[in-house]
């Protein structure tokens, strides 16, 4: 909940508050614009603490709003069990009452020693005169209250003294809600929206310029560009800029789209805006200005470039497609340059790739040919000038081109030098993601060449890419059957996803290859693992224990400010005993909450992705996968989907992890663990 009000005070102004009924406290973070999008970091005088903690195990704090007062209210649900029974164990059910304090509950106020919270109004009850007054309240909540009372009782009479705090308060937030609400009798003017345009408070102009789509006379092409791309203008109201002008019924609102997308470039969610704002008529129109070179910027972006053949396609400009790519391919200076190139990549991926019944390109069969034939020259060109002696740029730039289509056996020499050790690693990363793209025969074969010489970094790309596809998954299984990749070079998670494939094939030579190393029963493991440690003459190391977990754990759990928030919280734990933990680490899938349920995706190109369901959308789905790395799968692409019904969590990690170093990390597990909830 973000607080919008100033009875706490100026500081606390826009924080955000979080109720953490587990845990028993409020958390609170300051925020602050971070572009188009926000930030957020705990107050300094809080660094070690929590805006409000209680020792009393049964305060539940679970809803906190700001009050029409200006108090926080906190609404304290007063449980001695918050988890739902389903996740008691069966041990200690006899034990608790999961409903106990069902009879119980209140609702705090908060506000600083000193003051008071101010009276709340009777709204119903006011003359419209001083109905409007309220609106210039410090409360968000009770403006929010008087914009609904007067646009519900349709109060036209409030018109004048709305117009007047819309131009002349002092508060910016009062200006804008005043403006909304006289939107939403129908009496606001365009010369108020105007000149909250050019106001220096950036939420005032960003809500301007949204409120401004009401008006084509005032909303014209130039003057979103002029707003969305003048000096010192917010990446916020750029971005509206291009929304507004994608809501706009006119087709040369495609030169403004095009000129916000340029003088914004470095910022993706601006350049997102503006691509995703054309319609037909407008991609013909930002085609047309691109071609003609009149460019706020020396060099397009890539992002650009992509935007327009994606919407190109989606929306069946042919003709613009056809003139777009031509004039990508046609070198400039006898040459070209890497963006061109990039551009020209995309759009071969995009032109060639597999066609659905309803897919728009099913009509582009002879323009398919010509794009090819254009496409095909640029690429030519590439393989002519050596990418191995180019700038690095360029580099990058023709092998997506060249892996764009069939590759050649000379493409084969290039690229495999390109994979040394000598190159550098965006370069390497650049032929591993080229190569997986490609899905060519031989990217196995290209991929697991000079194996020893990879560096961890480049290897776990590689493995992420042989593990996509069946076949490169049986490749990636006969090189370790062979000796040329170590089986212990195969990380535990990636393990457990060749030992659980749905490919009986790979399934099984997986187990064959990994018997050695993985015991499937896990309760054995965990017990031989605890009498182990207890032989160990040696203390943990905290120090030791922490470099273990930053190496081990941290991609999906955060401890002491290190790792990320992807598995459960572990600073929730009610057990932070050793044997827990260690069970815990050992035997993941023990108990496992359905949100962290690992999931199997299979789209209709043969690509195959792992992780935990994080995200679920009308058309697509995210899976967030063990190294935090999140893959936006369409629906209408998806082949399969199951549910592993396991921990997103791998077995296997005593293969990892040696007996000293487990008794690290439980050190200092339990010690960051415990420090945290003090």
């Amino acid at each position: 909940m973000i607080y919008c009000d100033e009875l706490l005070g100026k500081e606390f102004v826009g924080n955000s508050f979080v109720s953490e009924t587990a845990h028993n406290l409020v958390h609170r973070e300051i925020v602050e614009r971070d572009g188009v999008t926000f930030k957020s970091y705990k107050p300094q005088d809080e660094a070690n603490t929590e805006f409000l903690a209680s020792e009393d195990t049964w305060f539940r704090p679970t809803t906190i709003r700001t009050g029409p007062d200006g108090a926080l209210w906190i609404a304290d649900m007063y449980r001695e069990v918050i988890e739902h029974p389903r996740w008691v164990s069966d041990e200690l059910k006899p034990l608790v009452d999961t409903r106990s304090g069902t009879d119980r509950g209140r609702i705090y106020r908060i506000y600083p020693e000193g003051t008071k919270p101010r009276k709340i109004p009777r709204l119903d009850e006011l003359a419209t005169k001083e109905l409007v007054a309220y609106l210039e309240s410090p409360s968000a909540a009770l403006r929010d209250m008087v914009q609904m009372q007067i646009v519900s009782r349709e109060l036209d009479a409030a018109a004048p003294t709305l117009t007047t705090i819309a131009q002349r308060s002092t508060h910016a937030a009062a200006r804008l809600q005043a403006m909304w609400t006289l939107h939403g009798l129908g009496h606001l003017p365009p010369e108020v929206v105007r000149v909250a345009a050019e106001s220096p408070h950036q939420e005032l102009r960003r809500g301007a310029v949204r409120l401004s789509a009401a008006y084509p006379k005032l909303a014209t092409g130039s003057w979103l560009a002029y707003v969305g791309t003048k000096k010192g203008s917010a990446p916020p109201v750029a971005m509206q800029a291009a929304f507004t002008a994608g809501e706009l019924d006119d087709p040369t609102m495609g030169d403004r789209l095009l000129m916000i997308a340029m003088m914004r470039q470095d910022d993706p969610y601006v350049v997102a805006a503006a691509m995703s704002s054309l319609d037909g008529p407008k991609t013909d129109r930002a085609i047309a200005q691109f071609l003609h070179e009149k460019w706020p910027v020396e060099t397009p972006s890539p992002e650009i470039a992509r935007g327009l053949i994606d919407t190109a396609i989606g929306f069946k400009r042919w003709d613009a497609l056809v003139d777009f790519v031509t004039y990508l391919a046609a070198p400039q200076d006898r040459s070209y340059r890497a963006w061109q190139l990039e551009a020209l990549a995309y759009a071969r991926t995009k032109i060639e790739e597999p066609m659905q019944p309803y897919d728009p390109r099913l009509n582009l069969q002879e323009e398919r040919s010509v794009l090819h034939q254009r496409i095909q020259a640029a690429t030519e060109f590439a393989r002519k000038n050596d990418p191995r002696y180019s700038g690095a740029d360029f580099v990058i730039a023709s092998v997506k081109l060249i892996a764009s289509g069939p590759i050649t056996a000379a493409d084969e020499i290039v690229l495999q030098d390109l994979l040394k050790p000598e190159n550098e690693r965006e370069l390497q990363q650049a032929v591993v993601a080229a190569l997986a793209r490609a899905r060519h025969p031989n990217t196995a074969k290209l991929l697991l060449i000079d194996w020893q010489s990879h560096t961890p970094e480049l290897r776990s790309q590689i493995l992420d890419v042989l593990l996509s596809q069946a076949g490169w998954a049986e490749s990636l299984l006969g090189a370790i059957n062979s000796g040329e990749v170590a089986a212990a070079d195969i990380d535990a998670a990636r393990r457990q996803r060749l030992l659980n494939s749905g490919n009986a094939k790979i399934r099984d030579k997986a187990v064959t290859l990994f018997a050695n190393g993985s015991n499937p029963d896990r309760a054995r493991v965990v017990a031989k693992y605890r009498d182990a440690l207890d032989t160990l003459a040696t203390d943990g190391s905290l120090e030791h224990g922490k470099a273990v977990f930053k190496q081990r754990c941290s991609a999906c759990h955060k401890v002491d400010q290190v790792g990320n928030d992807i598995g459960p919280q572990l600073k929730g734990l009610t057990d932070k005993s050793p044997k827990h933990l260690l069970t815990s680490i050992l035997d993941p899938n023990r108990a496992v909450e359905p949100k962290y349920l690992s999931y199997r995706a299979i789209t209709q190109q043969g690509r195959i992705y792992n992780g935990m369901l994080a995200d679920e959308a009308g058309g697509s789905l995210t899976l967030l996968d063990g190294e935090g790395k999140r893959h936006v799968i369409l629906r209408r692409d998806l082949d399969e989907l199951t549910a592993s019904g396991k921990s997103l969590m791998p077995e296997g990690l005593e293969q990892d992890i040696s007996l000293q170093q487990m008794r690290d990390l439980l050190a200092y597990l339990q010690e960051a663990l415990n420090a945290s909830t003090k």
